[in-house]
């Protein structure tokens, strides 16, 4: 399993997890009647497996294929969608033949997160999807999950670097934060700075990180920064959640699912 993030519509867990060696999307979590163990069920039949994916702010889940010829999916409303124990439900949501819902050149990534941000000088937050590794940063921008368009950036200092685990955390005048692990073991990076006019953004170093080639940066985007934010913020302020969603679904799955 890889791709995770927390659906701030829901407050579950979601990823993509092979099963049979097909890919799938999957929530996900604790136990609540026994907190030492966790439940999970399959939500949808997903037309790639991918170690780069986020949920966004309206609760939607968007996966990037980097296989081939790179492509963005993006699976709506994910709350809405009935999950089931086996791969094998008759009802199962099929998205494995699905129209991407853009196709792009630029890096691999391998992690991605979402940002609200003023990027382009228009006076009010944007969505963008933002992915960083090996002195590259990639921004796709969409509205309404569609009408998309990316930008390649160039990052500075220049860390040839994978960074396997991303997180976006929001401080307390409702700015999101963007922070980059990288697998080498260099640091846990701040992403600032970000023009999409001069193609460049800024990452500052903010204390170490492990070494490791299995990680994942799992968002809580309604969660508070938890370093003190080394530059001012990208974009606008707006009016931070008035009430943070609960951690855990109410009532988990009655029956738990074979793996």
């Amino acid at each position: 399993m890889n791709a995770v993030g927390i659906n701030p519509i829901d407050s579950i867990a979601y990823g993509i997890a092979r099963s049979g060696g097909l890919p799938y999307l999957v929530r996900f979590g604790p136990n609540v009647n026994n907190a030492s163990e966790m439940w999970m069920e399959y939500v949808l039949k997903a037309p790639s497996w991918s170690f780069a994916g986020t949920t966004d702010i309206h609760g939607n889940f968007h996966v990037l294929d980097q296989a081939e010829s790179p492509a963005l999916y993006t699976f709506e409303d994910i709350h809405q969608l009935i999950g089931y124990p086996t791969t094998g439900a008759a009802l199962l949501t099929d998205y494995s033949a699905m129209v991407p819902s853009y196709t792009y050149l630029g890096p691999q990534v391998s992690d991605i997160v979402p940002l609200r941000a003023d990027l382009e000088g228009t006076s009010s937050k944007q969505d963008y999807l933002v992915g960083a590794g090996y002195s590259k940063v990639l921004v796709i921008g969409y509205t309404n999950n569609t009408d998309h368009d990316h930008w390649v950036l160039t990052s500075s200092p220049s860390y040839n670097d994978a960074y396997g685990a991303a997180w976006n955390h929001r401080d307390l005048a409702g700015d999101d934060h963007l922070y980059f692990s990288a697998n080498s073991g260099s640091g846990v990076y701040e992403l600032v700075d970000i023009d999409l006019t001069l193609l460049t953004a800024t990452m500052v170093q903010l204390l170490p990180s492990l070494v490791t080639s299995n990680n994942d940066g799992m968002n809580c985007l309604l969660s508070v920064v938890p370093f003190t934010p080394t530059y001012a913020p990208t974009g606008l302020p707006s009016e931070a959640p008035s009430e943070a969603p609960t951690a855990v679904p109410t009532e988990a799955p009655t029956e738990s699912p074979t793996a």
